[in-house]
């Protein structure tokens, strides 16, 4: 039978127990008295004393750790309790009123129209997307997911998120947390099939209290309890937030070196660990969008884009019964969507652009300002009017009523429908009774068109900024700063992270670091972390760690990453393992790589499976590369489908190289392109070759100009090879020169194959040395082939045993012979032999020549049987 362990409780009872009889000792000897000696009754009694003196303090430390572990499970188990009772009133999702989800209201449903329909939601326009999503969200409802649609404001995302979870998972419990809320909910065991909704998930991401990456990963680690995060977010801040030989010629006149071809390219031969592996290993910074990104990543993405024709379709069959539709359908020509036309965009944007009212319009450009600036969704009175003033002339101040700002705010709240739901601006609070300031409608923020009386962030004036600064709160500022950041304002984003920094935002200190580090000024931003370090900012850690190393200060750099690493930081634990990994110590990168990757980090996993992959260890690589993949990572899914390939298993390696693709993986792509090519289906390599290269793979673009070559369209493969190698890939630029000299064009041919040596391409070098030579400049020719031979080259090394000869070095070529005979050319060899039996040494002679005929030279083969015998 194995150990048994006491637990804390028993022990401490044991304590209790032992103090007891302790205590006890003295009275209990002096009423019945102790037979002998005279010593032994203070002999026991000083024994009994000394124990009880050793325990009491074990006892004390026992006992209140016993308390603090109640006290904290009490207080967490009321924290819980206090979420749970913040949280809106849980129904199912069947049960839920889609108006409290965040969607859009609609334009008024006229007096006339049929009782059947919602006066709420028009009738809903099936989009393209939706039955990939409702089949995700079925396959995913056994064990949890993450599920985010990404598209412009109105653009239907809400409302078809609803119809998604209405029609698949309509008895699961409807969950809407508030952005900014206490979280700790997520810690109740009763979330098993439930829906969580982050409709506007950047205000989550965001806000004070922000939904964390660990989070969202204990939510979906628990798949005997499956819950499903719902999310939706605008396309641009999705973007801001998440913010790759040729046979030995026997004569100095042999021709050049054929194109490489897609089985021959080591950069396109399918195999993306070299690749992973040399992205992963590089240092991780701390960055304030880090917890930003985790999030996004976990999440299935579903794009959303502008209505297609089919959909516009559906909507004009839909409208004989809908008035609204009829009425969205009839208005195409305001170049609108439908889903924006049915929130009244043409009439909110008339009200804002054609303002009967100076101070309405000003107000209606200050909030659109403010939150194209980065601030929160609501915005108090005094940024508002702050703000407003600006968009005032000099005479409309002057004759300002001094009730300027009232009656701005009230004619910029007045509903532009038969319904008070749809306004330019809105009153909003957290409390019944309360404003704490005012909402403008995402549709105007998002109206960007040369009309709008409003820039882009980046062509708001200076002043305008300053303005906003100045009068926001330092909590605000930290989103102001990148917003401010994003658009390519430094100055302002420093002021404003300045501001946040002031009030102690750990944040923005790290953000202003990082604009120092980026500024080449080490100094201040060391300062920056320090203090956001002494905060207990483990981002701040990280980047001081990051300064130390590159500075070659390898033990202060161990020092700020453990620190960061202490305290729970993944990236801190990772660059421990980097640390570890080139000095060697296998065991301690792999002992910190799965630190991290027990705190989710999907890199460490795959690092985890790649070292298990070198030792050889293919199941424990599987089973690394699976839970990374199983948390998104496409490089995961990548490495997977490579092992199936190797396997044989081309099936589940076409799986897994789907699930990549799906996910924009390029080089899954690329060897999904692989795969059809290898069965004979070209127009299938094809599509996918094409997907990749309009996604920015050069690879993709380089196998898709080796099929036009095939093919015999040579036009076509030098437009893909120029696209390639434009790209930087040096096959391309290799090719392009062979084709360009096959074409006669011995200059262009010569720019080509120099782009590619400069970026090391041996063949290249070769080649160029081939041309020089061609052209009687031996001596250029030379220094080709010399870099290529000493990049490893055998045909260089082959050639300038070759130019040796010619002018008569026998030394010189006999040591270039010798080189290349040694990296296994036989022409090399069979040359050897040909000088050392003009010198005769027959012996040396015959090793030589049985050294090539053995590999299947037939001139060797001549050669030994015509050389005489000793």
């Amino acid at each position: 039978m194995g150990k048994r362990w006491k637990s804390p409780r028993v022990f401490a009872a044991g304590l209790v127990m032992v103090m007891a009889i302790l205590s006890a000792v003295p009275g209990v000897i002096k009423a019945v008295g102790v037979p002998g000696p005279g010593w032994v009754m203070p002999v026991v009694l000083a024994v009994a004393a000394g124990l009880l003196t050793a325990v009491k303090p074990w006892y004390t430390v026992a006992n209140e750790a016993a308390v603090a572990r109640t006290k904290d499970s009490f207080e967490q188990d009321t924290r819980v309790h206090r979420a749970w009772q913040d949280l809106p009133v849980i129904k199912t999702v069947a049960e839920t009123d889609p108006a409290l989800l965040g969607i859009h209201p609609s334009i008024p449903l006229p007096a006339d129209a049929p009782q059947s329909l919602s006066p709420d939601l028009p009738e809903y326009v099936e989009r393209n997307i939706d039955a990939d999503l409702r089949n995700h969200l079925r396959a995913r409802a056994s064990k949890g997911g993450f599920v985010l649609l990404v598209g412009a404001s109105a653009a239907g995302k809400t409302r078809t998120a609803w119809e998604a979870i209405s029609n698949t998972l309509p008895d699961w419990k409807l969950i809407r947390p508030n952005p900014g809320g206490d979280l700790a909910w997520v810690e109740s065991r009763n979330l098993g099939r439930s829906v969580i909704w982050l409709n506007e998930l950047q205000d989550f991401l965001t806000s004070t209290n922000p939904i964390e990456a660990a989070t969202v990963r204990r939510l979906l680690a628990d798949t005997t309890q499956p819950v499903i995060l719902l999310g939706t977010i605008w396309h641009d801040l999705y973007d801001q937030l998440r913010a790759g030989s040729s046979p030995a010629p026997m004569s100095p006149s042999a021709p050049l070196s054929p194109p490489v071809d897609s089985t021959e390219s080591s950069s396109n031969d399918g195999n993306s660990s070299d690749r992973g592996a040399d992205t992963l290993h590089e240092r991780r910074v701390g960055t304030p969008n880090r917890n930003y990104r985790e999030v996004l990543e976990q999440a299935r993405v579903f794009s959303l884009p502008a209505f297609t024709q089919p959909e516009w379709e559906r909507a004009r069959e839909l409208a004989s019964h809908d008035p609204r539709l009829a009425h969205a359908t009839a208005n195409t020509a305001t170049g609108l969507d439908l889903t924006q036309i049915l929130s009244a965009a043409p009439e909110l944007i008339l009200r804002w652009e054609q303002a009967d009212n100076p101070y309405g319009k000003a107000l209606i450009s200050a909030a659109v300002t403010a939150r194209r600036c980065g601030h929160p969704p609501t915005i108090p009175a005094p940024v508002l009017q702050a703000l407003a003033t600006t968009y005032l002339t000099g005479q409309q101040r002057a004759d300002a009523p001094d009730d300027w700002f009232q009656q701005g705010l009230t004619w910029a709240c007045k509903p532009v429908q038969r319904t008070h739901r749809i306004s330019p601006l809105s009153a909003y609070g957290n409390t019944p009774g309360h404003t704490d300031g005012h909402r403008v409608s995402d549709i105007l923020t998002n109206h960007t068109h040369p009309t709008s009386p409003v820039p882009e962030a980046r062509g708001i004036p200076e002043a305008t900024w300053n303005v906003l600064i100045q009068t926001a709160d330092a909590q605000a500022c930290l989103g102001i700063g990148r917003s401010a950041d994003a658009a390519g304002r430094r100055p302002n984003a420093a002021a404003a992270w300045t501001r946040a920094a002031e009030a102690n935002d750990t944040t923005a200190m790290v953000s202003l670091g990082m604009l120092a580090d980026e500024d080449g000024d080490r100094d201040t931003a060391r300062t920056w972390y320090s203090r956001a370090a002494e905060n207990g900012d483990t981002d701040a850690m990280v980047n001081l760690g990051v300064i130390a190393d590159e500075d070659g200060d390898r033990d202060t750099a161990r020092t700020w990453y453990t620190r960061a690493a202490n305290a729970g930081d993944a990236d801190a634990m990772f660059n421990l393992a980097l640390l570890a990994d080139e000095d060697g110590d296998r065991d301690t990168a792999r002992t910190w790589y799965s630190r991290a990757a027990e705190n989710g980090d999907t890199d460490a996993m795959v690092l985890l499976g790649l070292l298990a992959d070198e030792d050889d260890d293919g199941d424990t690589a599987r089973t690394w590369y699976s839970r990374a993949a199983e948390n998104g990572d496409t490089d995961a899914m990548v490495l997977l489908g490579l092992l199936a390939d190797e396997d044989g298993d081309r099936d589940t390696a076409r799986t897994w190289y789907s699930r990549a693709a799906e996910n924009g993986d390029t080089d899954a792509m690329v060897n999904l392109g692989v795969l059809a090519e290898d069965d004979g289906d070209r127009d299938t390599a094809r599509t996918w070759y094409t997907r990749a290269a309009n996604a920015g793979a050069a690879d993709a673009m380089f196998n898709l100009g080796v099929i036009a070559a095939e093919d015999g369209d040579r036009d076509t493969a030098r437009t893909w090879y120029t696209r390639a190698a434009n790209a930087g890939d040096t096959d391309a630029m290799f090719n392009l020169g062979v084709i360009t000299a096959e074409d006669g064009d011995r200059d262009t041919a010569r720019t080509w194959y120099t782009r590619a040596a400069n970026a090391d391409d041996t063949h290249a070098m070769f080649n160029l040395g081939l041309l020089a030579e061609d052209d009687g400049d031996r001596d250029t020719a030379r220094i080709w082939y010399t870099r290529a031979a000493n990049a490893g080259d055998t045909d260089a090394m082959f050639q300038l045993g070759l130019l040796a000869r010619n002018d008569g070095d026998r030394d010189t070529a006999r040591t270039w012979y010798t080189r290349a005979a040694n990296a296994g050319d036989t022409d090399a060899m069979f040359n050897l032999g040909v000088i050392t039996a003009e010198d005769g040494d027959r012996d040396t002679a015959r090793t030589w020549y049985t050294r090539a005929a053995s590999k299947g030279h037939t001139k060797a083969e001549t050669a030994l049987a015509q050389l005489p015998d000793a």
